[in-house]
Order: C-alpha cells, then structure tokens, then sequence
C-alpha cells in the first residue's frame, strides 16, 4: 500500500509539470515560395557560435547548439520543398549546391534558484527561461561562389506553470513556430538577395503582340 502511494504521488508531480512557449515579435512572418521548379541540395556547417547564461560564458555544447540550430532550419525548408536534401557533406549522397553556416550567439536568461522552487513546488510557483538569439546566416553558392547573409534576432521564453497542464499537447507549438518564422524569414531575405535564383526560375516574359497584316 505504502509502494502504491509513493507511485500515486510520483505519478502526480510528474503530470503537474505544463509548460508553454512564446516566441518575442522581433520577425515578420513570412511564407516561402509555394513551389520549387528544382529544388537545390543543401549542406551545412559550423561557424563561431557563443553561448551564454545570464551573459557569462555557457558550458553548453556550440557545436550541438550551432547543429540544432541550422538542421531545425533546413528540416522546415525540406517540409515546404524549398530543398531537395541537406545534411553534412559526409552524409549527402549528391553534391551539394549550396552550403549554410551559422554564427553568432544566444544567451539564456533564468533563475537556476528559481527552476529549484518551481520543482520543489510540485509546479505550483511558476518560473520561466528566455533566449536571445543573435544569429548571422550565411549562404554559399558551392558552384559560382556567392555568398549571401541574413542576420537575424529573436527571443523566445518558455513559462514552467501547473496551470499549463491542460494544454500540455501543445506546449511545444510555439517553440516549432518560432523555428519555422524563422526558417522562412531566412529563405525569403535570401531569395531577395539573389540566392536560389536557379531553383526559382522567373516566369516567361509575354509574347509581343502581333501586328496587325497590313493590306
């Protein structure tokens, strides 16, 4: 009896914990070309990532942080088609036409005090965690050599709560929105600059009129 109310309890702070995402409006939304007449193959790689907590340096993984980062990118352009493949040089079974790189920074901002009383409270005393990102996307055209930039700042936050139990399925909608409006923001800025050109073939100009037969 005593082992069945231990589990009662374990199995009720563990269905306690709710939490939810909110993504900062620092983006506009934007929505990526509907269809791709060839869509390119993309690989990636690792610039000089700074990860930071409350602004003094992190023990976090750059690499892991930087991989995460840039394959939550180009999974959502796959998703839309906007990419045939990507994936690490290594990885790829046809040559690439462009590769991605990302630099730049995030800080984490929170309280490790206050994510202790959030646990011990069983979730009842809320806490949250936000994330700066100040990121700088590069784009190279492995064929001709161009290269391409978007920066980009964003912050996201995400509130640790009991009172987010109810809608715990989609806890995790906002940090994959997050991901996509700025997935698309990037594609579109790039697009502007002249990147993907060839995958995104400008329509056939008019026919000229026909003249009319002179008698």
């Amino acid at each position: 009896m005593d082992c069945r109310r231990f589990l009662l309890v374990l199995l009720a702070a563990v269905a306690s914990q709710g939490c939810m995402y909110f993504n900062g409006e620092e983006l506009p939304r934007r929505e990526g070309p509907e269809t791709i007449a060839d869509p390119p193959v993309v690989t990636f790689e690792i610039g000089e990532v700074k990860l930071l907590r409350n602004g003094e340096p992190s023990q976090q993984s750059a690499e892991s942080i930087g991989s995460r980062e840039l394959a939550n990118t180009l999974r959502i352009w796959e998703s839309r088609g906007l990419i045939r493949d990507w994936g690490r040089r290594t990885e790829l079974s046809a040559l690439p036409d462009y590769s991605l790189a990302l630099t730049g920074s995030q800080n984490e901002e929170g309280s490790v005090l206050a994510a202790y009383v959030t646990g011990l409270s069983l979730y009842l005393v809320p806490s949250s965690t936000t994330w700066h990102y100040d990121w700088q996307f590069v784009l190279t055209d492995l064929r001709s050599g161009a290269s391409y930039r978007v920066p980009v700042e964003r912050s996201a936050s995400v509130w640790v709560h009991a009172v987010f139990l109810p809608v715990l399925p989609f806890g995790s909608l906002g940090q994959y929105n997050g991901h996509r409006d700025q997935a698309l923001y990037v594609y579109t800025e790039l697009e502007k600059q002249g990147a993907f050109a060839d995958a995104n073939p400008t329509e056939m100009a008019a026919p000229p009129p026909i003249e009319p037969e002179s008698d």
